[in-house]
């Protein structure tokens, strides 16, 4: 069992002590312990949709300047922002 992450940037959302803008991840969770194979068949479909249309459907588009995201990596989600789980 697995679950499904997206996993965002979203750049001028968070800032320094300073107030610099600085840019702030975003951890989606659309599905917890599913079975490996849905969760491939997910992933694959995914990667099959532009950024943008993605932030639309999970309606983030209301959130932030979707211009402003981009999708990455969970390795680098971790490595940028950690995972408090």
């Amino acid at each position: 069992m697995k679950d499904f992450n997206l996993y965002f940037e979203i750049k001028d959302m968070s800032e320094d002590d300073e107030g610099n803008l600085l840019p702030a991840g975003i951890k989606v969770t659309i599905a917890k312990n599913i079975a490996i194979k849905t969760y491939e068949k997910m992933l694959n479909e995914i990667k099959e949709v532009d950024e943008k249309t993605l932030m639309n459907w999970l309606n983030m588009d209301g959130l932030f300047d979707v211009d402003k995201a981009r999708l990455i990596s969970q390795e680098e989600y971790e490595r940028l922002y950690g995972d408090e789980e």
